[in-house]
Formats: C-alpha cells, structure tokens, sequence
C-alpha cells in the first residue's frame, strides 16, 4: 500500500537480514570492507558522527554504533547542550541528528501539529 513501516525484529539486536541488505547495497556502489574497515570506491574509511542532546538519544546512537561496527563502519557520538546543537544545525554543521530536528515521527498524518 505504499505506507512505511519500521522494520519487524526479533528485538534480539541481531537483526542480520537488514544488516546483509545495508552491506550488499554498499557493495553494489563500490565500497568494501578491508582489514575490518568499510572503505568507499576511492579507499577512504566510511565514517560518520551523530549529534544527540540527551542520554536517550545517545543510548540510541550506541545501538546504530555497534550495528554499523559489524559491517566495519566508523559511527562517532558526539553529545552536545541544545545551544551547540542549535549552533551546528544553523550552520549546517552536522552529518547526522538524533530527535533532534524538530519533526515528530508517526504514522499518524497531522501529528506533527
């Protein structure tokens, strides 16, 4: 029907047919995975940083972090006050944000209001 749903898991944190799916696409753009690290077509580490501003969302990130560490990613948490965020996020200073860009998740049209 065309409606996104979040993926349905065992809730062991094992979930290895996403995570094949995830390596597989990467593979298929030409990144790869040597001496444990994900490198992108020119050889560079693939890595990132999430920005959080509270303990939950830096507990979320962890599990993003340890998920992507299996396919050799190099996931950084950086926990910073709502000033800095707000700082980053006007300057575009930010790769990724966790709960932190204002917008409501749901699958509930006009919740966001």
């Amino acid at each position: 029907d065309g409606t996104w749903r979040p993926p349905v898991t065992d809730g062991s944190g094992q979930d290895r047919r996403v995570l094949k799916a995830a390596f597989d696409l990467l593979k298929s753009v030409g990144y790869h995975v040597q001496n444990g690290t994900m490198l992108d077509p020119q050889g560079k580490p693939f890595s990132f940083e999430i920005l959080t501003a509270s303990q939950d969302e830096e507990r979320l990130a962890g599990i993003y972090q340890r998920t992507l560490e299996k396919i050799g990613i190099d996931l950084t948490i950086r926990s910073l006050d709502g000033d800095q965020i707000q700082s980053r996020k006007q300057r575009f200073d930010f790769e990724v944000l966790i709960g932190s860009s204002g917008f409501n998740n749901s699958l509930s049209p006009g919740i966001e209001q």
